[in-house]
């Protein structure tokens, strides 16, 4: 049943996000070969304002698709669960914990596309080179995999850094929306304002942990890796490995946390508007 949440969660956002996947990159394509091509003196003004009018609407898509994916993000939740549509959500045969997953693992697979999308257009910006120049990333990383084995539990590693980091951050607004969901009036205010006030506390306890864990982190990684270069990069790349798994770590307790308390609330505290 989960299944069947999430592909009907996906649906609902791909219908509202698909139009601005698309256009994104067909406006840096525009973009890049409007900047690449061969520049004619008798046609510079024209030149120019179309290279203006590009830019511009590659930017604004751009920021549109940021914008559209967080409002998105946080309207699917608030709508879907604590509004007029959370009468059909609730009454399904499926628990409030799943209802919470399906959205959060949908949500975290739509940044992850938006994120991805943007990435390509940026490439995009230097026309079909830029795609080249990705083959020759990928190829240089697989180079340095098959040289340096061990280098993989980094990938995997900023790979984990990446995901968890998305995902807390989602639950971050579920948890922010719910408890503004308990508040009588103004519960928009109130979410805005638990959001705010989670992000300080979270901030306050990491930089005490990372400020504590400061002596084991210059001593220690979690993993050592044997890459022919200065001590001294070498020291501070362990420290980097060691900072990221602990935020890692942070970021799965935040994640857990977030999400209980969401079910919380959302199982004994519901007021359907």
């Amino acid at each position: 049943m989960t299944g069947k949440l999430m592909k009907y969660e996906f649906k609902s956002i791909a219908r509202l996000m698909g139009i601005l996947w698309i256009a994104l990159p067909v406006c840096a394509l525009l973009l890049g070969l409007t900047d690449n091509r061969t520049y004619n003196i008798d046609n510079a003004f024209f030149d120019d304002i179309l290279s203006l009018v590009t830019l511009i609407l590659y930017i604004s898509v751009f920021v549109a698709m940021i914008a559209v994916t967080t409002v998105v993000i946080v309207m699917r939740f608030y709508k879907g669960l604590m509004r007029q549509e959370g009468y059909l959500m609730h009454t399904l045969p499926v628990k409030t914990w799943q209802l919470i997953t399906a959205k959060g693992i949908v949500s975290t697979c739509v940044v992850l596309i938006s994120g991805l999308i943007s990435v390509l257009s940026i490439l995009l910006l230097n026309s079909l080179d830029g795609l080249r120049s990705l083959v020759d990333v990928f190829q240089s990383l697989f180079a340095t995999f098959h040289e340096y084995p061990d280098s993989i539990l980094s990938f995997i590693e900023l790979i984990f850094f990446i995901l968890t980091g998305i995902i807390s951050g989602i639950y971050h607004i579920f948890v922010s929306l719910a408890i503004g969901h308990l508040a009588k009036k103004h519960r928009i205010l109130f979410s805005l304002l638990s959001y705010i006030g989670i992000s300080i506390v979270c901030s306050v306890i990491s930089t005490k942990l990372f400020a504590l864990l400061q002596p084991w982190m210059t001593k220690t990684s979690a993993y050592t890796i044997q890459i022919p270069v200065a001590n001294i990069f070498a020291n501070v790349f362990e420290m980097l490995q060691a900072a990221c798994l602990i935020s890692i770590l942070f970021s799965i307790i935040e994640i857990l946390i977030f999400h209980f308390a969401t079910e919380y609330i959302l199982r004994k505290h519901l007021n359907l508007e």
